[in-house]
């Protein structure tokens, strides 16, 4: 039967949106149990695929790279490996990247930020990591205010990475 054409289309995106939450669902019940090998898997090998095919450079593509990286980083701060947080740095890198051009000024980019500045401090970048909290603190005072927990929960752990970084001098 004949559907107009703003029908076909809300069908159309309501399909490939759902599709779009199952898959994060999916991969985000392993994250929540812990289990970050198997939610690294099933983002890299069937979540990410699809979002880059579907949408491209998209916050929600990017929210992808950001949840692959944090467990990258909660690996390689479990088991000490250099080869995670390699693995994390670079998705998170790239889903700064992408935050930067579509959302600038964000919580999700100050997500990004904080995130990239754990994985410096866990490879020893403590002067990088400086930089990125930074960034990461400037952006939730501005978007949050200074007293909210993320701001203060930030600013924490800036004050802890920099009682590090001049214990190292």
């Amino acid at each position: 039967s004949y559907q107009p054409c703003g029908n076909l289309m809300t069908n159309f995106i309501f399909k490939k949106e759902r599709k779009l939450i199952v898959l994060f669902l999916y991969s985000g019940t392993y994250r929540y149990r812990a289990d970050h090998r198997n939610a690294i898997r099933i983002w890299e090998e069937e979540t990410l695929p699809v979002y880059e095919r579907e949408l491209g450079e998209h916050p929600w593509t990017a929210s992808i790279l950001y949840f692959i990286a944090t467990s990258y980083k909660i690996l390689a701060k479990r088991e000490s490996s250099g080869d995670y947080a390699d693995k994390g740095k670079t998705k998170i890198m790239a889903a700064l990247e992408m935050q930067e051009k579509l959302l600038g000024i964000h919580l999700d980019t100050a997500r990004s930020h904080v995130c990239l500045g754990a994985v410096l401090k866990i490879q020893g970048e403590l002067k990088l990591a400086l930089e990125e909290l930074e960034k990461g603190l400037k952006i939730r005072e501005d978007v949050l205010g200074p007293d909210h927990e993320k701001t203060i929960e930030t600013r924490e752990f800036k004050a802890r990475v920099q009682q590090l970084y001049e214990g190292s001098k």
